[in-house]
């Protein structure tokens, strides 16, 4: 699809990977005008993952972070054990 090559980055390319995707449409190929909707495949994946994006824009990205643990949960060896230690170290990319 020509129409979805994207001549810049940021918030243009993530607009035009989920319109390609099938997540995003517009009535518009100009995405300074147009009007955004998600579609049906979206609120599906919405449902089946367990997440909302409403939920999600609602974090303060100067206070919160999403994570991953590496290497897993934490294992529980009882009702009333619990992690010792909680670490968040930033790497750059060059390391």
């Amino acid at each position: 699809m020509a129409w979805l090559e994207h001549p810049r980055g940021g918030i243009s390319k993530a607009l035009y990977e989920l319109i390609d995707a099938g997540l995003l449409q517009t009535d518009k190929h100009d995405l300074g005008t147009a009007k955004f909707s998600v579609t049906e495949y979206l609120l599906k994946l919405q449902s089946l993952m367990g997440f909302s994006l409403n939920f999600l824009a609602s974090f303060d990205r100067d206070r919160c972070m999403t994570l991953e643990p590496l290497f897993g949960l934490p294992r529980m060896v009882g009702p009333w054990s619990k992690p010792d230690v909680f670490v968040l170290m930033p790497f750059k990319d060059d390391m």
